[in-house]
């Protein structure tokens, strides 16, 4: 796949004469905004997102059991 950046780009997507390739064109703002974003932002991000998840479950699994505990 080939990453081209066109100023104006006449549409998302074209494809390439020998039709192996697909060509998406991107604009220059977005670009530059996806180039500004580092990959330790990401990975921070990504380890963040699963912390989250990981403690709302232990909350929800201990809510389970001190309610299934006060059943009995």
């Amino acid at each position: 796949m080939t990453v081209t950046n066109l100023t104006e780009p006449p549409a998302a997507f074209a494809v390439s004469p020998n039709n192996m390739d697909v060509i998406i064109r991107i604009p220059s703002k977005i670009r530059e905004t996806l180039e500004s974003i580092d990959l330790l932002g990401l990975v921070y991000f990504f380890a963040m997102n699963i912390m989250i998840q990981l403690l709302i479950n232990l909350y929800l699994f201990t809510v389970k059991l001190r309610s299934s505990l006060l059943a009995f």
